[in-house]
């Protein structure tokens, strides 16, 4: 998988990678070592949620316009969480799809990079579910990862069963940024305060 990533553009290495029995698990695992409450945009996978409240986090969700592709306007999301932070809760980890998943859409590369600079400015911590990734095919389209924008404050999951077509074989995978927030994260301890 840290050859799959860097490939990519994401120079990674194997200590970056977490396997687990599927993506869903290691989304799980990650709402329990991430800081703070979670933002999910509207609509979103339906696991998204219970697995956070599973965790004991609040769930906030952002409304992804029709033209944004499965990452929230980053003005809805900046006002959601100084509405939320004004009521003393700590919103935190941010989930994107890229490509979306309901919708099939993509978000441009400039509206993911606004989300990241909204990510510096308000220290969130982003995670960009990207397990289809692999199977947009119009000739020209340009994705972009939060990890290319912000490496330190992304993890990215994905898994084998869509673009490879093994949907028996549960296999999924996290990389974790190259830094002392990944590490900690990827060992199963807490980053930042809640």
């Amino acid at each position: 998988m840290a050859g799959y990533f860097t490939r990519r553009g994401l120079p990674t290495q194997p200590g970056q990678i977490v396997l687990a029995p599927g993506s869903k698990p290691l989304l799980m695992a990650l709402n329990h070592v991430l800081p703070g409450d979670v933002v999910l945009p509207r609509p979103c996978w339906n696991s998204y949620a219970p697995q956070a409240k599973l965790a004991n986090k609040d769930v906030f969700p952002v409304a992804i316009p029709a033209e944004c592709g499965g990452v929230p306007d980053p003005a809805a999301l900046r006002g959601m969480i100084h509405a939320a932070r004004a009521l003393g809760r700590a919103p935190r980890t941010v989930v994107l799809t890229l490509p979306d998943n309901p919708t099939g859409t993509i978000a441009s590369p400039e509206r993911v990079r606004e989300i990241c600079r909204l990510a510096e400015e308000e220290d969130l911590f982003l995670v960009s579910d990207e397990i289809y990734r692999d199977l947009v095919h119009p000739p020209g389209t340009e994705l972009v990862s939060p990890a290319e924008v912000v490496p330190d404050r992304t993890v990215v999951t994905t898994g084998l069963s869509k673009s490879l077509a093994v949907g028996g074989w549960r296999i999924g995978a996290a990389r974790f940024p190259d830094s002392a927030v990944g590490g900690t994260a990827s060992r199963g301890r807490h980053v930042g305060g809640q």
